[in-house]
C-alpha cells in the first residue's frame, strides 16, 4: 500500500506513537464536525445545540464491518477522552454501507457521520431522517492520509497536490470544516 486514509478524533499522542513506531507520515487533510443523523421526531432533532453529553445514553448505531473499525475506535476514544465514559454503541453487520444506513427502525438510535456522509444522496432520500451537526468542539474528526516516511514515488506528491486543491475548494461549502493542508503533518 502506497497511501491510505484514516480518521481520528484528534488523538495526537496515538498518532505520534504510531508515526514513530511505523515510520509513517500522517498528513492531515480536513477537520470537520461530526453530525448526528436521526429520526426527525427524535428529542435531539429539535435541540438548538447538540453536545457530546446529550449522546451519552443514546444508542449510537455503528457498523461492525471491519473496514469501518477506525470510525468505531475514533468514536470510542472521543467519548472516553472527553467524558470519561463509553458511548452506548449498537453494532450491526451489513453487506454494504448502504444497507447499514437503511437500518433505521430503532427511532431512539442515532448515527454519527461526517458532513459528507450526512449530505449524501442515500441519506437525503430518507425523508423521515434529519442530520444535525454536533456543536461541540470536542466532536471533530480529522481525516488523514498516511504514507511511509521514506516514500520516493513522485506520484504520491502529485496525488497530495491534487488532494489539496480539491479539498481547499470543497471546504468552503462546509460550515465548521477546516482545511489543514500540510501544515500539521506528523512524521517520524
Amino acid at each position: 500500500v502506497d497511501i491510505a486514509l484514516t480518521i481520528d478524533c484528534n488523538s495526537s499522542d496515538w498518532i505520534a506513537k504510531v508515526s514513530e513506531k511505523k515510520n509513517v507520515i500522517f498528513y492531515p487533510v480536513v477537520r470537520e464536525p461530526l453530525h448526528v443523523w436521526m429520526w426527525e421526531g427524535h428529542p435531539l432533532a429539535s435541540k438548538q445545540a447538540i453536545m457530546l453529553e446529550d449522546l451519552l445514553n443514546v444508542p449510537i448505531n455503528m457498523t461492525a464491518t471491519r473496514s469501518f473499525d477506525p470510525m468505531r475506535f475514533a468514536i470510542l476514544d472521543l467519548f472516553t477522552t472527553a467524558l470519561g465514559k463509553r458511548p452506548n454503541l449498537q453494532t450491526f453487520s451489513s453487506e454494504t454501507l448502504n444497507e447499514f444506513f437503511l437500518n433505521t427502525h430503532d427511532r431512539n438510535a442515532v448515527f454519527l457521520v461526517s458532513p459528507g456522509v450526512a449530505a449524501s444522496p442515500l441519506l437525503q432520500m430518507q425523508h423521515t431522517m434529519v442530520a444535525r451537526p454536533l456543536n461541540d468542539e470536542r466532536a471533530r474528526i480529522t481525516s488523514f492520509l498516511i504514507f511511509r516516511a521514506d516514500y520516493q514515488k513522485k506520484s504520491i506528491d502529485r496525488f497530495l497536490d491534487i488532494v489539496e486543491k480539491v479539498v481547499e475548494e470543497d471546504i468552503q461549502q462546509c460550515e465548521g470544516c477546516t482545511y489543514l493542508g500540510n501544515a500539521g503533518a506528523c512524521d517520524a
